[in-house]
């Protein structure tokens, strides 16, 4: 069985319901003149954020104990397997029974365990974005405001309404800027003086956002399921 823990990029998308929610509370202002249209994939600012890759850093060391006791349980399953599978012509009935009985009952055992690590996992990850998104949706609003734009659109969903957006509109990496300025992180190393981000391609929200680099992602044991043909 191989435990279903989500990446914390995933795990973003929760945050549509943090914007719909702030953007119900936000008071009605007419729209000023000259007022502009952005973009943004809040997926991307939460994981590049400094916090986010805090937030994914803890995650993964929190949950690394976790991760080898499943596969640790997984070797086991897998050596009675391998035994029953080596020396079936030479064991007895009762032997052949036995192994199967421990290789049932571990199976199970490890389903159980890896179904509560995995909502241990989604509760403590979900803390993490809600926390984070809180303050991002803050801050979206200040970098809107501050740049006179009256409409900022997520494009980080597949299920996003718009088709293509310039580069030019999003302002993904500003809100990030924005973001770690306002929620400075200890240790963490500031950029360059002068250096920019890498320019943002035109964006096609039609396509799935790419995952964050696996050492930034959360734990995901990589526990296969007990008899499973490769």
């Amino acid at each position: 069985m191989k435990p279903k823990f989500l990446s914390l990029t995933l795990a973003a998308l929760m945050l549509a319901g943090l914007a719909a929610k702030a953007a119900a509370q936000a008071p009605a202002q007419g729209a000023p003149a000259g007022s502009k249209v952005a973009i943004i994939n809040i997926q991307r600012a939460i994981v590049e954020s400094q916090e986010g890759q805090k937030a994914a850093d803890r995650l993964q060391t929190q949950f690394a104990p976790k991760q080898q006791e499943l596969q640790s349980k997984q070797a086991e399953i897998e050596k009675l397997q391998r035994q029953l599978r080596e020396q079936e012509k030479v064991l007895s009935d009762e032997v052949k029974s036995n192994l199967v009985r421990q290789i049932e009952t571990r199976t199970k055992e490890l389903t159980r365990a890896n179904e509560d690590a995995t909502n241990e996992f989604q509760q403590a990850q979900g803390h993490a974005i809600n926390e984070i998104g809180q303050k991002m949706m803050k801050v979206i609003g200040e970098v809107a405001q501050k740049n006179n734009y009256a409409l900022v659109l997520e494009v980080g969903s597949q299920q996003s309404p718009i088709l293509y957006a310039a580069s030019g509109v999003e302002i993904t990496d500003d809100v990030i800027k924005a973001y770690d300025a306002a929620n400075p992180v200890a240790g963490a190393a500031a950029p360059a003086s002068g250096a920019a981000r890498p320019a943002s391609q035109p964006t096609t929200p039609a396509n799935p956002p790419a995952s964050p680099p696996a050492a930034k992602s959360a734990a995901q044991p990589a526990a296969k399921k007990p008899g499973a043909t490769r």
